[in-house]
């Protein structure tokens, strides 16, 4: 497999000392990255070091260097560290490096997407889950407030809200995992978690 350029891997590795969670402080943040269904399968591989620089680059070598897995591991890290950083000037300059690092690896950003019948999630949702229920769960299971995704109204438009809201950024098979944790006995989240499998 091709390796970084080198002008690329400065920018990446300074970008994700300026903007990632790799401080002494900030494991429990890095963590929860890595418990992100899109990284579940390096989880146990976290990256440990005697400071910063070293966590950085340990964590870029562990993650590009897999050849065989689409989309690469490096590049879903930057995504869900952005979406993480929404409104923020790192999210930007992840979004700008990501896309730089998906042509090097000729991988697309979006484009080519699966489209998906999201009705039977959003009725499973709206069945399975109070608003408040809902809440709590987004928070604690993906990390994100449901105020700033969706706005008010009934729960189906908070539903709808929701859905598209993952569905723009490719966290559809998160959201069902993240459903399915916090109501595992519902049988429509059940059928439904078949057609949004996790990558």
């Amino acid at each position: 497999m091709q390796g970084i350029p080198g002008v690329l891997y400065k920018e990446i590795r300074a970008i994700l000392l300026d903007c990632g969670p790799f401080g002494n402080d900030q494991r429990a943040v890095l963590r929860a990255i890595f418990n992100d269904p899109r990284l579940w399968p390096w989880r146990h591989n976290i990256p440990e070091g005697p400071d910063e620089l070293v966590r950085v680059e340990a964590l870029i070598t562990l993650l590009y260097e897999k050849p065989f897995d689409k989309p690469n591991p490096l590049l879903r890290f930057m995504r869900i560290l952005s979406e993480r950083m929404e409104g923020t000037g790192c999210q930007e300059r992840l979004d700008q490096c990501a896309r730089q690092l998906a042509g090097n690896l000729g991988e697309n950003m979006g484009t080519g997407r699966v489209v998906r019948d999201l009705k039977p999630l959003q009725e499973a949702l709206v069945e399975a889950f109070t608003i408040s229920e809902l809440e709590r769960m987004v928070r604690l299971e993906m990390g994100i407030d449901l105020e700033s995704i969706a706005g008010a109204g009934s729960k189906q438009d908070v539903v709808f809200d929701l859905v598209r809201w993952a569905d723009r950024r490719d966290r559809l098979p998160e959201l069902v995992l993240a459903a399915r944790r916090q109501n595992d006995g519902n049988l429509a989240l059940k059928e439904v978690a078949a057609n949004f499998p996790v990558q």
